[in-house]
């Protein structure tokens, strides 16, 4: 069922590309796009309508288009639609596009979608269709379809302008409080703190350390006191986790993990040991949202893959998983190739890699320190699957990688 009369939605699409280049696309109350241009099938994978759904709860919150990440580096926003018994019905997706100003990252969103299952031609053509955009002018387009949408029926955006107004009063109360307690530096803001978990939903972890590492610079300035900043951090990691649940309640298992991020984080004795504690809870924080992900659609295979998380490092069996699981290993196989597209032994092999680069980074560990660590067979079998997977040696990542 269409969200606007087609002679209203007709129009306004023509009016919206006159003046921003792009066309509207409705999408249901789940978050998937109803009726849109050929991709090969991406645009409607399970990640992409939960950032979409995800993203029309934060517009109602918020009273205004919520711009989110559907894919590393990949832009959008949405307006949601509210239905005659106040909850919503779906919403008005302003475009999908590439910031001017951002070089585009082929391979961050290839890897990122590979993830998902999709085909490699399917990634490519997902790409190719994507525009570039000013990034000056997403929030007046994403303004310019709720206006519209007001002007067409006002009860189509019902209860947006009240939690706007609520939301810009918390701001100014929030700034006001700020520029009293000093004039040199400011905290960071509620906006960061929505930019970070954008980003965290979507499983972009690189991006969201730069949102957590400049929110840790803002608390260094703003507070530089050891005990205030962890105080902050623990305030946070609250928010991200109630906010996860909020949007799913299988998630109640975060609870424990706040509390021992929230230990770890009071037991560090300095920023730089403060800094790795958080890196690493944001970490976990990421791969527990992803495996939440699977459990939704497969029980089964979100079981199987918090096994593999839990024991990557070392060397295991599938039939050690079937025993855990209590079903056949052939099963087991096919469940983790069904939904990550990959082997189980392909996964554990990218898992591996994967820590292997942040102890090449992160710590002085000998290469053959690292191979014991994680299982290769021997220092030459770790280089050369390292080599297979980044292109490069060990030695040659960390040099270039460091500092």
């Amino acid at each position: 069922m269409s969200l606007l009369p087609s002679k209203h939605l007709k129009d306004l699409d023509h009016r919206y590309f006159n003046k921003h280049g792009l066309h509207l696309e409705e999408v249901d109350e789940l978050g998937a796009i109803c009726n849109y241009r050929d991709t090969g099938g991406i645009r409607n994978i399970p990640s992409m309508t939960r950032a979409r759904s995800l993203a029309m709860t934060e517009a109602v919150r918020w009273g205004e288009a919520s711009v989110f990440f559907q894919a590393p580096g990949v832009i959008s926003w949405i307006v949601p639609v509210i239905g005659n018994n106040g909850k919503i019905c779906g919403g008005i997706l302003g475009g999908e596009v590439i910031p001017d100003g951002i070089a585009l990252d082929r391979a961050a969103i290839v890897y990122h979608l590979l993830q998902t299952g999709q085909e490699l031609s399917s990634i490519n053509m997902y790409i190719d269709q994507l525009s570039i955009y000013p990034q000056n002018k997403i929030q007046e387009a994403g303004e310019y379809i709720r206006e519209s949408l007001r002007h067409i029926d006002e009860g189509l955006i019902k209860g947006l302008d009240k939690n706007r107004d609520d939301a810009l009063q918390q701001r100014e109360i929030a700034q006001f409080i700020q520029e009293k307690k000093t004039a040199r530096s400011s905290s960071y803001s509620l906006d960061q703190e929505r930019i970070l978990l954008s980003l965290i939903r979507i499983g972009d972890k690189n991006a969201a350390r730069g949102v957590l590492n400049d929110m840790l610079a803002s608390s260094f300035l703003y507070a530089p006191k050891l005990t205030v900043m962890k105080a902050r951090l623990i305030e946070t990691m609250g928010h991200l986790v109630r906010s996860a649940i909020e949007d799913s309640p299988v998630l109640d298992r975060l609870l424990t993990r706040q509390q021992q991020w929230s230990n770890a984080i009071i037991e560090a004795d300095d920023f730089n040991m403060l800094c790795t504690v958080i890196r690493g809870a944001l970490d976990d924080f990421i791969e527990q949202i992803f495996l939440q992900g699977f459990n939704r659609t497969n029980t089964q295979a979100g079981k199987a893959l918090e096994y593999i998380h839990m024991h990557y490092m070392k060397n295991f069996s599938l039939q050690d998983i079937a025993n855990h699981m209590n079903i056949s290993k052939y099963r087991i196989a096919h469940l983790i190739k069904d939904v990550t597209g990959q082997s189980i032994f392909q996964h554990v092999k990218k898992m591996r890699i994967k820590k292997a680069q942040e102890l090449l980074i992160n710590t002085n560990e000998s290469y053959a320190d690292i191979t014991y660590a994680l299982s290769f067979t021997d220092q030459s079998a770790f280089i050369k699957q390292f080599r297979e997977a980044t292109g490069t040696t060990p030695a040659k990542y960390r040099r270039n990688n460091r500092n």
